[in-house]
């Protein structure tokens, strides 16, 4: 079938007077990611955490808001993972064709496996490809970020009005969090930016996008359940030749050995698809015998929780106490005593903390 991806010019990003180029809804999305011009507090703590990444996922059609994701981790497979769960949990669709950046966050390992599995294409942009000085907001929204964030956090907070009631100074004011600009994030791209006339469109990107379901169909065959199903599903996969069943040895990504009571003589050995959870190392999962089966690391109490960052953290610092003259295998054990140390090194505490944060911030979403 003919599609306006053939007949039109193809455009690689979208701004505020981009045409349509897709004929439509959830034809074509494109996906960004713009660092946000604020500098973040720990909710638990106080501590300043920096300034996070925002990831989007916008439909060319209709310039609609599929899917955001905010964290403090730079752009990569994981940011695009999260939004696509994202724009599953709110439209029950993937966009046929995905257009995104051919960066360091763009995992081959990743994609191919999802797009097998979802049935989706991805189209790169070239490396480093930026227009002029301007951010993704400001190309899609008509603000810069320093602008968005000011536009979002302009209204005075509960809290704030109570002391300043009670004559207390802004420097006893509270900070922003990574949940309340999340919160503040979601409301205004799913709601304020959604019914706000478009210059591209002389329409909102809600109408647009509703009007165009409307005309060419809902498709409801595309459509995928939000279950834990497609969770499992949408985990990175070990690479194919290293995912064999070993009832003595388990699987060992990240340098863990994980473990299942489902494993058995009629199973070893067998080609199996692996997946590990990059927010939680203490876990694995793979279909076996028609069923999903977790497994278990030998250290899960101590993995559990912990991301794929701070165990690479923890890796390093581990690599880094070892001499030059010893060329051992790396101990589980021991990077497991560095995360569950009584006083964590500055870095995994801060990646920790940053990601209870992120998600804090999901939380707000569903």
């Amino acid at each position: 079938m003919a599609s306006a991806l053939d007949e039109f010019p193809f455009y690689l990003e979208l701004d505020r007077t981009t045409p349509q180029h897709s004929d439509r809804p959830l034809e074509l999305a494109h996906l960004d990611h713009t660092q946000l011009n604020i500098e973040l507090t720990c909710s638990c703590t106080g501590q300043n955490l920096g300034k996070p990444w925002l990831t989007l996922l916008t439909d060319s059609f209709s310039r609609r808001t599929l899917a955001i994701f905010l964290t403090f981790d730079p752009p990569s497979y994981r940011s695009c993972m999260m939004v696509l769960r994202e724009c599953i949990r709110r439209c029950r669709r993937f966009p046929q064709f995905l257009l995104l950046n051919g960066g360091d966050e763009f995992d081959v390992a990743y994609f191919e496996p999802i797009q097998m599995q979802f049935w989706f294409t991805t189209m790169l942009r070239p490396p480093k490809r930026r227009r002029g000085n301007s951010s993704v907001s400001e190309r899609l929204f008509g603000c810069s970020s320093a602008e968005l964030i000011q536009s979002l956090t302009s209204k005075t907070p509960p809290e704030k009005r109570e002391r300043k009631a009670r004559g207390e100074g802004a420097t006893q004011l509270r900070q922003w969090t990574l949940p309340q600009i999340a919160e503040l994030l979601y409301k205004w791209s799913y709601e304020t930016h959604d019914v706000a006339s478009h210059p591209a469109l002389g329409t909102s990107p809600r109408q647009a996008f509703e009007q165009g379901i409307k005309y060419t169909g809902t498709r409801s065959h595309c459509e995928m359940a939000y279950d834990q199903d497609f969770f499992l599903r949408t985990l990175p996969m070990i690479k194919p030749e290293q995912a064999k069943t070993r009832y003595y040895q388990g699987e060992r990504p990240h340098h863990i050995r994980f473990l299942s009571s489902l494993y058995n003589t009629h199973v070893e050995q067998q080609q199996a698809q692996i997946h590990y959870d990059p927010y939680n190392v203490g876990l694995t999962f793979t279909y076996l015998n028609n069923q999903w089966a977790s497994f278990m690391s030998d250290y899960h109490d101590i993995l559990r929780g912990h991301s794929e960052q701070e165990f690479a953290l923890a890796i390093e610092l581990y690599q880094n106490r070892q001499t030059q003259s010893i060329q051992s295998a790396i101990s589980l054990k021991d990077v497991a005593d560095i995360l569950s140390a009584d006083k964590p090194t500055e870095a995994i505490q801060t990646q920790r903390l940053k990601d209870h944060e992120m998600r804090s911030a999901l939380a707000r979403a569903c």
